[in-house]
């Protein structure tokens, strides 16, 4: 891989990342300021409203796996409850390893459970903007191999009322209302709400969501400022694991063991946005319950503050700011009359980051950051059986940074090379077991990395970006089923990688999307060396067609692919592999004037397929989580 790396270096200078080479710049904020991306050392993609509103997708998780080089995890299907987004070949880790940010602000935290993918509505999203490699510096924390930063809808522009209610299969549906407002004097108002219930594919899979976002804010000559609140709440049955035998007899079973899930999260902030500042100050607070061979009750509060400002001059531009988080985590175990315990966990981190672009010429931009940060730990645990309490702290300061040169070959041609460091902190199911109230502290994760590609608009008919990465980590957190604990993993690890997106208009009324992502992720040393990691697809595919049919109405066809793997759990790689599937998804949409109606069928060939399995190494048993076969979708909505 490095050998590629290096000879395509000599070929070019990296990844291009602009929309069109022939169209306007695309404008974006993933940089922490409304700025163009035209001269950014950066692998980066934009989801707009339109793009969203035309493809297949009903949930965020369906719509990530439709982008090359994403693999989505996913247990159940229908919902996209408890996925995740993996870019950088990290499997069960990948949650902790990709940023996940809502209006720029993080939705990772330290407590139980990763930033959930089901509780963003897809009708308040007016675009989702996605970097793939290192954004350490500008974001810290959890972006090793990335970060998919969601933007709501504000009350800006023409007042409207949106309404979409859908029924589809396993008795789902979903109504979803938005409206916008204007309240004079620069003032505006954005508010949608968004409700889903559904029995699920498999039997005790039922789910229900509600979710609400508003926006309140007001544009003034120099700078906007406003509110933002977001919340949403979801009670989910969950069938757990099946057997191979009856996965393959009935897929839709559940195990007898009946388990359940809630979760409700709340989040403020205000914000305030001008040409050369900006900062936002948030809350927030997350109650988690489940019943998974025992009662598990958390409770997280945070906030943070992160002001920012910008500055350009002799060819330079500047980006530097502070972020400060505080979160704390109250959590209480019961898996028995003699296991119970309690745990309050506390992290303060604060963090200097500057970021600068600089003018080499004409055609070429040095682009380098660096990131300083503080982080403080402290984890209390009393056994309510015993009466035992022990506790553990550390303090850690992590740098990241990051360098790579832009260049514009010609009108068609242009790209980047990049290295960059990052880290990583673990989060609290990694350091606390809630069995028997241990506490084993971590170290954090680091990784080098450098990234290149090329970008080529062939014609104005296609386009075509390539773009490769290679992370050597160390210390890098992973799960060690043997002692059914995470660890440091203590030799160097291996992730590397390719991402090919290829847009061809067939026809002017034809326009097909290929992305497909190589990975391959080892250990490189000690009694693992040479091994694959576990629940990581050495190949994943999407193929995307839109067809127009008239001016009312189009057709989408999507394929999707996803590679062998090995079973989580299965770090000697002594099973065997958990199958391919290939999955075809089928929509009809019509709209005339303000009216539109969507007819959509998933996993047309009603394949049996499955995103995620266990590995048990010591009865050597294997677990399924098998995701819906076929299914029918039917959405009407309308505006006003």
């Amino acid at each position: 891989m490095s050998r590629l790396l290096l000879s395509l270096s000599a070929i070019t200078l990296g990844l291009a990342v602009v929309s069109s080479a022939h169209g306007s710049p695309t404008q974006i904020a993933s940089s922490r300021f409304q700025t163009s991306i035209n001269n950014a050392a950066i692998h980066h993609s934009v989801i707009t409203a339109e793009q969203i509103r035309a493809s297949n997708a009903t949930t965020l998780s369906q719509l990530l796996a439709l982008q090359g080089g994403i693999y989505v995890r996913d247990l159940y299907g229908i919902t996209g409850t408890q996925s995740s987004a993996d870019m950088g070949g990290f499997g069960t880790t990948a949650s902790h390893n990709v940023l996940l940010l809502l209006n720029g602000r993080r939705i990772n935290d330290i407590g139980p459970n990763s930033a959930n993918l089901a509780t963003l509505p897809l009708n308040s999203i007016v675009r989702i903007e996605i970097i793939q490699g290192s954004a350490a510096v500008l974001y810290g924390d959890n972006a090793t191999a990335g970060a998919i930063n969601i933007v709501t809808q504000n009350g800006f522009g023409q007042p409207r009322t949106r309404i979409d209610a859908s029924t589809g299969s396993f008795k789902t549906q979903q109504l979803g209302i938005s409206h916008s407002q204007s309240l004079g004097s620069g003032s505006d108002l954005y508010i949608a709400a968004t409700g889903l219930r559904s029995d699920g594919y498999r039997a005790d899979n039922s789910f229900d969501q509600k979710s609400i976002t508003a926006e309140l804010n007001h544009s003034d000559v120099e700078f906007d400022y406003g509110f933002r609140f977001n919340g949403n709440y979801e009670d989910q049955t969950l069938p757990g694991a099946l057997s191979e035998s009856t996965f393959w007899q009935d897929p839709r079973a559940a195990t007898s063991q009946r388990e359940q899930a809630s979760q409700n999260r709340n989040a403020a902030e205000v914000y305030l946005v001008a040409d050369r500042y900006a900062g936002e100050l948030s809350v927030s607070h997350k109650r988690l319950e489940s019943d998974l061979n025992g009662t598990i009750e958390s409770d997280l509060s945070s906030w943070s503050a992160t002001p920012r400002l910008t500055l350009a001059g002799g060819g330079h531009d500047v980006i530097a700011g502070l972020d400060v988080y505080y979160s704390a985590v109250d959590s209480l175990t019961n898996s028995g009359p003699t296991s119970a315990n309690s745990s309050l966990t506390s992290r303060t981190s604060y963090a200097l980051y500057a970021t600068d672009s600089y003018a080499l010429g004409s055609r070429t931009n040095l682009n380098a950051g660096l990131r300083q940060q503080w982080a403080s730990l402290g984890i209390d645990n009393s056994n309510l059986t015993t009466l035992a309490a022990t506790n553990q702290s550390q303090k850690e300061r992590v740098s990241a940074w990051n360098m790579g040169v832009n260049h514009r070959f010609n009108s068609a041609i242009q790209g980047y090379i990049r290295w960059a460091e990052s880290f990583r902190f673990p989060v609290l199911d990694e350091m606390w077991d809630g069995n028997d109230g241990s506490i084993s502290l971590l170290m954090p994760q680091t990784g080098h990395h450098i990234e290149l590609g090329s970008s080529v608009a062939i014609n104005w008919q296609s386009q075509l970006e390539i773009h490769l990465f290679q992370m050597r980590l160390n210390n890098e957190i992973v799960y060690d089923p043997t002692t059914n604990q995470h660890s440091n993993y203590s030799d160097a690890t291996q992730h590397r990688g390719l991402n090919l997106n290829l847009r061809h208009q067939l026809t002017p009324g034809w326009l097909a999307n290929l992305g497909y992502g190589w990975r391959a992720a080892s250990y490189d040393a000690g009694n693992r060396a040479g091994k694959t990691a576990p629940d990581v697809a050495k190949h994943i595919l999407s193929l995307r067609n839109m067809v127009e049919i008239n001016d009312h109405s189009n057709i989408n066809a999507d394929l999707l692919y996803t590679g062998k793997r090995y079973f989580n759990g299965d770090v000697e790689n002594s099973a065997r592999q958990m199958p391919s599937h290939t999955q075809i998804n089928l929509s009809y949409h019509y709209q005339l004037a303000r009216w539109s109606a969507r007819f959509s069928i998933n996993n047309l060939t009603d394949k049996a397929v499955v995103d995620a399995g266990s590995y048990n190494p010591v009865d050597s048993s294997i677990g399924y989580y098998p995701l819906p076969g076929r299914s029918y979708t039917l959405t009407a909505g309308t505006e006003f």
